[in-house]
């Protein structure tokens, strides 16, 4: 398996999001990361990076104790309070 790959499902596991709303934070299909999870074939280098990118901010997130949600919130507040974590995470 691809070591981003592989550093991106870590961290969506660390974090606890869930592959549906990375799909949405980042508008990466839940099929290709999917594929990606079942080791298929990385075709799409900048949809990696994005990916791998936005999983360094989940990291920095549990790091820095602010992932994973302890509340329970509805799929569009998870998606916006775990967006705008990313958002804080990126100007650290």
């Amino acid at each position: 398996m691809n070591t981003k790959v592989q550093y991106i499902l870590n961290a969506l596991d660390r974090s606890e999001v869930s592959i549906t709303d990375f799909s949405t934070l980042t508008s990466i299909s839940r099929v290709t990361i999917h594929r990606w999870k079942n080791g298929g074939e990385v075709k799409d280098e900048l949809r990696l990076n994005l990916a791998y990118n936005t999983a360094t901010r989940l990291n920095k997130a549990v790091q820095n104790e602010r992932l994973p949600l302890t509340d329970r919130l509805k799929k569009d507040q998870r998606v916006q309070v775990i967006g705008s974590i990313i958002r804080e995470m990126s100007a650290k």
